[in-house]
């Protein structure tokens, strides 16, 4: 058990501790709700054909595979021997990094393609790479500046941000 005295002083009503026993269980139908409600959302894009594929064709195969292999974690944990998680304060590092990560989308289009995919890069380097800051940044600087001119020259338009001033 993780908290050991908690479950005693209040126990768990049986759905919940369904899924509370096993965290893979869990994921599962976190992963198939995703896929789901993924899938749901391109209905109205056209499909196409596997050798003319339209606009709906990447979003809907992917929500389809992402959401086999949602069912799949469901099944294995319903089947497989349950191995108990054991949490730790580097846990954290999965919620923290998503957190990141949802920030970075928040401020893409105000901040710029640039500053913050060097800003998020460096970050994920140096606290989840363990890179000294000097290394994080001379690796995030110039993939950033290869990324942004690549894709400029493919005519992919990305957001300036802040950079439009100059």
């Amino acid at each position: 058990m993780i908290f050991p005295d908690l479950n005693t002083r209040y126990p768990m009503l049986p759905p919940l501790r369904f899924l509370a026993d096993n965290f893979d269980r869990v994921c599962g139908i976190v992963t198939t709700s995703v896929a789901a409600f993924l899938y749901l959302n391109t209905t109205g894009l056209p499909f196409g054909t596997v050798g003319a594929p339209d606009s709906g064709f990447f979003p809907k195969s992917l929500s389809a595979i992402l959401a086999i292999l949602g069912l799949g974690m469901i099944l294995r944990a319903s089947f497989a021997t349950r191995e108990r998680a054991e949490f730790t304060l580097r846990s954290w590092a999965v919620p923290l990094a998503a957190s990141a990560l949802l920030v970075y989308a928040a401020l893409l289009n105000k901040v710029g393609f640039i500053l913050c995919t060097i800003t998020i890069l460096f970050l994920l380097m140096t606290a989840y790479g363990r890179l000294r800051w000097v290394v994080a940044l001379a690796i995030s600087v110039p993939a950033v500046v290869v990324c942004y001119v690549g894709f400029t020259e493919l005519g992919v338009p990305l957001p300036q941000g802040i950079l439009t001033i100059f």
